[in-house]
């Protein structure tokens, strides 16, 4: 029985029947016997009725006077079988369940692995995020000295205009002076 589910089994062996009359069981006692153990109601009928045929046919009787149950005989049959397939089960567990621990320990290794990439890009991504903001604040640093020049340069430049719009007609002066005092000597 595999959770609670009995597999159909197939046909009786007649012989079965015949070794269970010998052994004492009533044709009740062998029904639930092999009902237990999965076979059909039908196919026990069937082979109960070709058991007796079998045994009148050799001149036994078609049923053997039973005893009495000797008590126990069935369930220590069932109690081992039951046992045998309890371990049966706990073995097919236990191998997948080491199966499922070994999976289970792999998939932590590769998530440990996958997280310690992931932190490690993530450093990557702030390292350059850092830089980028650091650049930013650079190239600003660098326009606004760059504004602060021209700024200077275009007042130099004004002041520079000023002093040559004074400077120019004043030249002009003396060098109008200079030409008459060459033409004067000239003379």
């Amino acid at each position: 029985m595999l959770f609670g589910k009995k597999e159909e089994t197939g046909a009786v062996p007649v012989n079965m029947i015949i070794q269970l009359r010998q052994k004492g069981l009533s044709n009740e006692d062998i029904i639930r016997y092999l009902k237990s153990k999965g076979y059909s109601i039908e196919s026990i009928r069937d082979a109960i009725a070709q058991a007796d045929i079998k045994q009148q046919s050799v001149g036994a009787p078609a049923s053997i006077p039973t005893p009495p149950p000797v008590p126990g005989a069935t369930p220590d049959i069932e109690d081992e079988k039951i046992e045998k397939i309890e371990r049966i089960l706990e073995q097919i567990i236990d191998e997948k369940w080491k199966g499922v621990e070994t999976r289970i320990r792999e998939i932590e290794v590769m998530k440990s692995k996958v997280e310690a990439r992931i932190t490690v890009v993530e450093q990557k991504i702030r390292d350059i995020e850092a830089r980028l903001d650091s650049f930013d604040k650079a190239l600003m640093s660098r326009m606004e000295e760059y504004s602060q020049t021209m700024q200077d340069v275009n007042a130099e430049v004004k002041a520079l205009e000023k002093v040559m719009g004074k400077l120019v007609p004043a030249m002009n002066e003396n060098i109008s002076e200079l030409r008459d005092i060459v033409k004067k000597l000239k003379r």
